[in-house]
């Protein structure tokens, strides 16, 4: 197929230049790194060592991945549109992580194909003036995208996972028509949740100087502002000190001090438009795309909620997933679930090899088929649902493997009675014709055989959906 193979050979290359990049700027491979959960403290480890580096490297960047990506990533962008099967394109944040990454691993188990907006790219694409740490958070999101490399390299049938240029920084700045739907999408959400006398871009921000004490007050009733660090119904002093926590660690000075300049409200209103931009972008990619959204963290899932309840008018042209499908992604992305992240990347590319995902996802559908529609929408419903689905799923699989035990039990007992009658032969010349001379041997071979049979079978038991599930879940929660 001519649109896998084009995404492949541009994905071959991206990261055949991520993977130089990384080395190039901290002298390591990704392997010998350190786990993902390790970048901060590693990456602290030998600073002198890193500054030295970088500024050759950032050259090197300049000369090879930039060029990389004007001659390829227009012509990429659409081809993802182009695959069939459940997609869903990641989105939500205007950061990559480590959540985002076990997002993916874990979704991978349910959908045919995850679209990831190049958190590479976004770090080059504009300069990041109110960034404090742009040369980490660059490195950072090469690291662990690159620890996506090995599905890529499996070669499967079709894309597990496509990372294509979503160019949303540029398109912020130059682009007018994306600046204006952006900004049409964020008054929607002032004016359906703070007041319908708002009608523009401008009258936000009038209001929000004129009636402070209101907009704080719907702000915080509404559950608009949840920085990251916060939790959803926090109230507006206990989120705010949050997201200055979080300004005067990841910032520029430059813009801690226009944020120091700033009334309440107003840095309230700040956070609240941080986090709708990349919600506006993950719109766009999703009806570009033709695919489902697909956010890690509970908060990137409240304010796509908040926009839904809206009925904006930039809602009503998209596939959005419907209830039942909603709740399950949902209920994967809860705490509960979060384990199923932790499959290891070898026993997930042989699941997808096995299109074991597509069993996964039926399995998954019939839990939601079997709730009411007030059940799909408590999250903890759904969440203990799906648990107990698993839970059969890995009872299938022991069943399986005990099933197997017998049959070659049975088939290692009639074999051990054949070698006793071998045996007896030895001590009774007599009985030997009947037997064979050949005997012993055929014996051994067949035991052999058995043998290898039944841990071929064992083996291709544990490679299923259902062996992966009883491998990987914890102890305390089978």
């Amino acid at each position: 197929m001519e649109i896998v193979k084009q995404i492949n050979e541009y994905q071959d290359g991206l990261f055949c230049l991520l993977d130089e990049f990384f080395h190039r700027v901290t002298g390591q491979s990704v392997s010998d790194f350190g786990p993902p959960e390790a970048f901060s403290a590693n990456i602290k480890k030998n600073p002198e060592k890193l500054v030295r580096r970088i500024p050759d490297s950032f050259k090197w960047v300049d000369k090879t991945i930039r060029p990389y990506y004007a001659r390829n990533g227009a012509a990429i962008y659409p081809l993802p549109k182009r695959l069939g099967g459940f997609k869903l394109v990641l989105g939500g944040s205007g950061r990559f992580g480590e959540a985002h990454l076990d997002s993916i691993q874990q979704t991978l188990l349910y959908a045919d194909t995850i679209l990831v907006p190049d958190p590479f790219s976004s770090w080059i694409e504009t300069p990041r003036e109110e960034e404090r740490f742009p040369a980490v958070s660059l490195i950072k999101a090469a690291f662990l995208l690159l620890q996506l490399k090995p599905i890529l390299d499996a070669k499967l049938p079709f894309p597990a996972i496509v990372v294509f240029p979503s160019w949303e920084k540029i398109l912020e700045e130059r682009d007018t028509q994306t600046r204006r739907k952006q900004l049409e999408l964020f008054v929607d959400i002032f004016t359906f949740y703070v007041s319908s006398t708002i009608q523009s871009i401008d009258d936000v921000q009038k209001f929000v100087v004129d009636h402070p004490d209101t907009f704080l007050i719907q702000a915080e009733k509404q559950r608009l502002f949840v920085p990251p660090g916060s939790r959803i119904g926090a109230s507006i002093t206990e989120a705010l000190t949050k997201y200055e926590d979080f300004v005067s660690t990841w910032r520029s000075p430059k813009f801690l001090k226009y944020f120091s300049k700033l009334t309440t409200a107003q840095k309230v209103l700040n956070g609240i438009l941080e986090r709708l931009a990349p919600q506006f972008h993950l719109l766009e990619n999703a009806e570009e795309l033709r695919a489902n959204s697909l956010m890690c963290l509970e908060e990137h899932a409240h304010y796509y909620k908040l926009i839904a309840r809206t009925n904006s008018e930039r809602l009503v042209h998209l596939s959005l997933l419907d209830n039942k499908q909603g709740a399950i992604m949902d209920a994967l992305g809860s705490k509960d679930l979060r384990w199923l992240s932790k499959v290891p990347m070898k026993a997930l590319i042989e699941l997808r090899l096995n299109n074991e995902n597509a069993l996964f996802r039926n399995r998954l559908g019939h839990v939601a088929e079997r709730l009411h529609e007030a059940d799909l929408n408590q999250i903890d419903n759904v969440v203990a649902e799906i648990n107990q689905e698993i839970a059969e799923m890995i009872f299938h699989h022991k069943k399986e493997v005990k099933e197997i035990q017998r049959k070659y039990s049975r088939k290692h007992g009639k074999t051990a009675v054949l070698a006793w009658t071998a045996l007896v032969c030895t001590l009774i010349p007599s009985l030997a014709p009947f037997l064979g001379l050949t005997a012993p041997l055929a014996i051994a071979a067949k035991y052999v055989a058995d043998k290898g049979a039944e841990i071929l079978d064992k083996k291709k038991a544990s490679k299923s959906i259902f062996g992966v599930l009883a491998r990987s879940k914890p102890e305390e929660t089978k």
